[in-house]
């Protein structure tokens, strides 16, 4: 279950339990992808499923997919993976506070930098409200008006809320699936984690935030390529359609 907030200064930081059934575990559920599954990618023309059999109800997978184009940016979400051994939520967290936009910084406890990153966000003035393996990422994501991560399972998570992303690609098999989505305009890429330029999730957040037009067209993008909550059942149909 979850556990109260604590206070910390100005900064509230959530520690969530990560076991509980939850709108982050039906999100990836739906999109095709399991929590902690690597990116997998099949020979051509052959599809692939990853991802638990889910059972939300009708009502429940409606409201996990909001029909919504988002206009302009004004909290912003960041995700980096459980892990995120290179500390891109750090440096991001960095570049972007200037911009003085508020956000949610979600970690998994196993994340190596997480005393740094909670004194960050103590320090910043109640900003950043820092998330500790949270199971609400779809209530974080639909919050939120730009996400900064990594790609995976991730991608298919902010396409079913219609968020639009600047993705770093922190392990070889997130390119394919990174590249795929950027080509169709729901996503910023910004490379690879040691390619990354100085001040790159600064600038892609005020580029975007400087063109609306932009960010709407990247919205309806990332909802064109999960368009509805219904991935089970296509799921379901697909099977049934290679056992005939």
């Amino acid at each position: 279950h979850r556990q109260p907030a604590q206070a910390v200064g100005q900064h509230a930081l959530v520690e969530e339990a990560p076991h509980e059934i939850a709108p982050r575990q039906m999100a990836l559920q739906v999109a095709g992808e399991a929590t902690g599954q690597a990116d997998r990618t099949g020979p051509e023309g052959q599809r692939q499923v990853a991802g638990k059999a889910a059972q939300p109800s009708a009502k429940q997978r409606d409201a996990l997919h909001r029909q919504r184009i988002i206009p302009q940016i004004r909290r912003l979400h960041l995700f980096f993976g459980g892990g995120d051994p290179d500390n891109l939520t750090g440096r991001a967290l960095r570049e972007l506070d200037p911009l003085g936009l508020p956000g949610d910084v979600v970690l998994g406890a196993s994340n190596p930098h997480r005393a740094a990153i909670e004194a960050f966000c103590q320090a910043c003035g109640g900003r950043w409200t820092l998330h500790i393996q949270t199971p609400r990422m779809a209530e974080l994501m639909l919050a939120a008006d730009f996400a900064l991560g990594a790609g995976g399972g991730a991608h298919w998570e902010r396409c079913l809320l219609g968020l639009p992303a600047a993705v770093a690609v922190t392990a070889v098999n997130q390119a394919l699936a990174t590249a795929s989505v950027a080509e169709r305009g729901a996503c910023l890429a910004l490379g690879e984690t040691a390619d990354l330029a100085p001040g790159a999730f600064r600038r892609a957040v005020e580029s975007l935030a400087a063109d609306p037009g932009a960010l709407r067209a990247m919205s309806r993008a990332a909802l064109g390529i999960v368009p509805d909550a219904r991935g089970a059942q296509r799921v379901a149909e697909a099977f049934l359609e290679n056992t005939a």
